[in-house]
């Protein structure tokens, strides 16, 4: 500590360059699928998924005569694709390009740093688009967060409230996080679908705070009084056109691979998304909507490893190939361990003196005969209930109508790490754009507007991503619900 007060004035402070991304790390699978261009307003392709029942031994006659008499033969299906949204933005001022200018002036350039939390955000959109759905469904409110009572919650405006989230749920939003809940206003009775609680599609909460397993959330007035309850979904804001209208955002993999209740819904011709994309899901739900397990009520020592066995078995009934992965939260990951009994404490001597310890399960594969499933991807955005089963190389596909891989590209993660900010490109964007439409196929340059707070013109910045998800042999790819 330096004592003379006036020599420490003289002595300069050390700042390092750069800015820490101290931010949950984003979709792993996101970064590993290919892309492929989405030209015009939809996208037709077709499948075949049935033989049909005219075959037989010696009877030829028999045969030949029933052809289109009790079956239509060869079964060829057509699936239309329309593309989905996801959108963003920053805002920038004359004043804050001036000030922090430079090396000397700022820990890094301006638009850069905003440019890396613009599409970081983006690219955790899209992920929850890829491991939810088109909604942007996040969760269902928890059992305990309602009234003891009436399992509901009731909101007034400015009051904060306390949701339960999952684990996946924590690398999907951030502060100022908008939400709004698809209620069908009684207690146990919603679907992804449902009506947006307070009847409008800007009745929203906004997150105030994140520690855990909890968030807090404080409502608009359009939610003062409205109710939701135990039960209904929480999605993410901006995804609707109408408080009552369908989702707007990607197709993820909840809607191409249909579980839990949907399934038995499906099944019984009651599902509400039956009709996916034109194509009528009820005749065929494993063509048409994946291979899917219920574990949920699996026992034993290990009813999680069961349970995945089981869906490999029924991928493989339908053509999985060698290149099939696993897709799971890093918490299955942790389950998965314990019944593997692989926590195993291995004990070895270090020149003598200290002695180290290793725990966990590092890697696992499924095999049944000759096939072996490969990678297992970790990803921290996927449901910790569900376990997917899918060619993540091939049949995975990002379909994109303007620039999308690009925007996503620029935030590359690994399988542990996270993007260095100060690497993520300005992708063109630089103090000096003018107005434009269609920058770069991604964004759009609105102003410069004028302020009265003197920080001088303000530019904001639309990002605008279109595009889809596109899953080939759906039939080869399949779903676990586990407990």
């Amino acid at each position: 500590m330096i004592s003379n007060q006036y020599i420490e004035a003289l002595c300069h402070r050390t700042y390092q360059r750069g800015v820490a991304n101290d931010k949950p790390q984003v979709s792993q699978l996101l970064s590993k699928i290919g892309t492929e261009r989405f030209t015009g307003k939809e996208m037709a392709y077709a499948t075949q998924w049935d033989d049909g029942g005219n075959f037989g031994g010696i009877n030829h006659e028999y045969v030949i005569q029933n052809l289109n008499a009790n079956d239509a033969g060869v079964k060829n299906q057509e699936w239309v694709m329309k593309y989905g949204y996801a959108n963003g933005g920053f805002q920038v001022s004359q004043e804050e390009l001036q000030v922090c200018k430079g090396d000397v002036n700022a820990y890094m350039d301006v638009i850069q740093n905003v440019m890396a939390g613009s599409l970081s955000g983006l690219d955790r959109t899209v992920s929850t688009f890829l491991s939810g759905d088109r909604f942007g469904t996040l969760f269902e409110i928890a059992a305990g967060d309602g009234d003891s009572t009436t399992h509901g919650i009731t909101f007034a405006t400015g009051t904060a409230v306390t949701l339960t989230i999952p684990a996946d749920v924590r690398v999907k939003i951030g502060i100022g996080s908008r939400l709004v809940f698809a209620s069908s206003g009684t207690y146990g009775t919603a679907e992804r679908n449902s009506p947006l609680a307070g009847s409008s599609v800007d009745a929203f909460v906004y997150v105030t705070g994140i520690s855990g397993s909890k968030i807090t959330v404080k409502p608009v007035a359009a939610l003062n009084g409205v109710t939701v309850y135990e039960g209904d979904y929480v999605q993410l804001h901006g995804n609707r056109l109408a408080y009552n209208g369908t989702g707007t955002g990607f197709d993820g993999l909840r809607d191409i691979l249909v579980s839990g209740k949907d399934r038995a819904a499906l099944i019984a011709g009651t599902y509400w998304d039956a009709t996916f994309r034109g194509v009528d899901r009820s005749p065929a739900p494993e063509a048409f909507a994946g291979q899917y397990v219920d574990g949920t009520s699996a026992t034993g020592n290990t009813p999680i490893t069961d349970t995945i066995n089981k869906l490999y078995e029924a991928t493989t009934v339908f053509g999985m190939g060698l290149d099939n992965v696993i897709i799971m939260n890093p918490t299955v990951m942790t389950k998965i361990s314990k019944e593997a009994l692989a926590t195993n404490e291995i004990r070895k001597s270090v020149d003598g003196k200290k002695r180290v310890a290793s725990f966990g399960l590092s890697d696992f594969s499924v095999a049944l005969g000759e096939f072996t499933s490969g990678d297992v991807i970790r990803d921290v955005s996927f449901p910790t209930d569900k376990v997917y089963s899918l060619n993540a190389k091939s049949d995975l596909k990002l379909y994109e109508v303007n620039n999308v891989g690009a925007a996503l590209r620029a935030v590359q993660n690994d399988e542990v790490g996270k993007s260095d900010i100060a690497s993520v490109s300005t992708m063109g964007i630089n103090g000096n754009n003018p107005a434009q439409l269609n920058l770069d196929q991604l964004f759009t340059v609105y102003g410069p507007y004028p302020t009265n707070d003197g920080s001088g013109a303000v530019t904001k910045v639309g990002m605008n991503l279109r595009g889809n998800f596109k899953l080939e042999r759906i039939s080869a790819s399949g779903v676990a619900d586990i407990a």
